[in-house]
């Protein structure tokens, strides 16, 4: 019964290394790649900031341009699910109507029976 046990604890400590082990094998494979550190490839180009002290005012314009971009592009999206809605507000609103009248007729019909 010792030795079983002796046994099934030189497993788990084996498989504990043997798991460290691979899991840092794992991390030198990257070589410093990461999801973290992955640019995408649509993303602004980054500058190394020895380059932004240098040309810090075209890289504030550079940035307000890009924000500015992005604030029209999100006011488009906006401005095109608003119109959206209310162009599904106007369908629900005839639907409705239709609705209305087919109650209506029904009512009629209930009551004369």
């Amino acid at each position: 019964m010792k030795k079983m046990i002796g046994f099934i604890g030189l497993g788990i400590i084996g498989g504990v290394a043997i798991g460290i082990f691979l899991n840092k094998k794992k991390k030198e494979d990257t070589n410093g790649i990461s999801a973290e550190n992955i640019v995408p490839e649509n993303s602004t180009v980054l500058y190394p900031m020895i380059e932004v002290k240098d040309n810090e005012d075209s890289v504030k314009s550079f940035v307000v341009d890009a924000i500015a971009a992005r604030h029209a592009e999100a006011a488009e999206m906006i401005k095109n699910s608003v119109e959206e809605i209310f162009k599904n507000d106007d369908t629900n609103k005839i639907n409705s109507d239709k609705l209305d009248k087919i109650s209506e007729e029904l009512d009629n019909l209930l009551s004369e029976g």
